[in-house]
């Protein structure tokens, strides 16, 4: 029993031994690995706050400079516009040759076209905007010279019966009912015209400036000074016409009877005259002569080759006019007056005359130089004539046969 007593309590006792170190080392342990764990809790919270300091701070930073930048960008935006207001100034000038509201017109448009465009664009766009404001103030003061050139074309401008003026616009465009109002209207207040550029590809491409031409619709500059253009009188043909009729007549002049006058040369130097001329100025004013060649062409019988059928006149009408029943339009017919002028008017103005209209001013200006060799040249003609009269007949007196 005794050894089954001794067993027992040193069983125990290893027990209780075992038992009581186990714990407290299990205690140990576990107090160590959690100081270990709050350790590094606590220096993870202290990481992560500090670094939500520094982001924190990072990001004041960032928000500082960002608002800095923002500043500086509005600074520099607010320079750039006073560059722009000073410029666009400068180019488009309120100097009185544009009306109040074109001028106004004007402006807006660069204000509210290009200006942004130089305000908010890159560096590129930036210069293509200023680029763009140098071809709007050329085209707009393009615009202000026409006007005045105009103004004056029209205060000076030929009417039938009145003083011919070289200065004025041409007695053709009284008859053009639709370019007349047209040109009119291009020197009145609300003249300026804009219009949207596209290119190829479908995209904006800018703003033109001109002025309202046919129908309302946007007419370019260009195509405006040539609508002007076309209805100047025609000094320049006028003196050229007037330069060759001299050169002849000094070179008949200096010439012999037996000279022959060179009609193909002088037709070569008025078909270049004519074709480089201003046709409504060569057909309506009085150039050369004290009438027109508008005037001038039914009693010259030029029309004589030309049909009622050619110009379009209905059939109906023709048969009326056409006294003779031949198609041709002709003095036979006894036209009136005013069915004269609407025959001709029918002539000037048909599109598929103008090779007629040509050849008709060629011959009718060749005709003019050459009056003047034909003077020069006939005295030359009488005076051989009168020295060398053909002796008198057999049976005279002597004297020299006067015919």
């Amino acid at each position: 029993m005794a050894a089954d007593s001794t067993l027992v309590q040193s069983a125990y006792r290893a027990h209780a031994y075992h038992g009581d170190k186990t714990d407290a080392a299990k205690r140990r342990l576990s107090e160590t690995l959690q100081g270990a764990i709050g350790d590094i809790k606590t220096k993870k919270d202290l990481a992560a706050n500090q670094e939500a300091k520094k982001q924190q701070a990072l990001n004041k930073k960032a928000k500082t400079q960002e608002e800095v930048l923002q500043q500086q960008m509005l600074r520099e935006r607010e320079v750039r516009g006073k560059q722009w207001d000073k410029n666009a100034g400068k180019l488009i000038a309120a100097d009185g040759q544009m009306s109040s509201l074109d001028y106004g017109v004007a402006t807006d448009a660069v204000a509210n076209y290009l200006k942004p465009k130089f305000l908010d664009g890159s560096p590129t766009e930036q210069n293509m905007a200023l680029n763009d404001l140098s071809l709007a103030a050329n085209e707009i003061n393009g615009v202000k010279e026409y006007r005045l050139d105009n103004a004056n074309l029209f205060a000076n401008a030929n009417k039938p019966g009145a003083p011919y003026n070289e200065d004025g616009y041409s007695l053709a465009l009284q008859d053009d009912e639709e370019a007349l109002e047209i040109l009119g209207e291009h020197s009145g207040d609300n003249s300026l015209s804009i219009n949207q550029k596209i290119n190829e590809a479908g995209e904006d491409s800018g703003i033109e400036f001109g002025l309202y031409g046919y129908g309302d619709q946007h007419m370019s500059l260009e195509d405006a000074s040539g609508l002007s253009e076309k209805f100047k009188v025609d000094v320049e043909s006028k003196a050229n016409i007037l330069a060759l009729q001299n050169e002849l007549t000094e070179r008949a002049e200096g010439g012999t009877h037996e000279d022959v006058f060179d009609l193909e040369g002088t037709r070569s130097r008025v078909t270049e005259i004519v074709r480089n001329g201003k046709s409504m100025s060569l057909m309506y004013d009085p150039l050369v002569r004290s009438k027109p060649f508008k005037d001038d062409l039914y009693d010259s019988g030029m029309l004589g080759n030309i049909t009622y059928e050619q110009l379009g006149i209905p059939a109906e009408d023709a048969y009326v006019l056409d006294k003779n029943q031949d198609g041709l339009i002709n003095k036979e017919d006894g036209l009136s007056p005013e069915d004269q002028q609407a025959v001709i008017n029918e002539f000037i103005k048909s599109p598929d005359m103008q090779g007629e209209r040509e050849a008709m001013l060629i011959n009718y200006y060749t005709q003019f130089a050459k009056q003047g060799w034909d003077t020069k040249h006939q005295q030359h003609v009488d005076l051989y004539n009168q020295n060398n009269l053909p002796p008198s007949p057999p049976g005279n007196d002597g004297g020299v046969y006067s015919g």
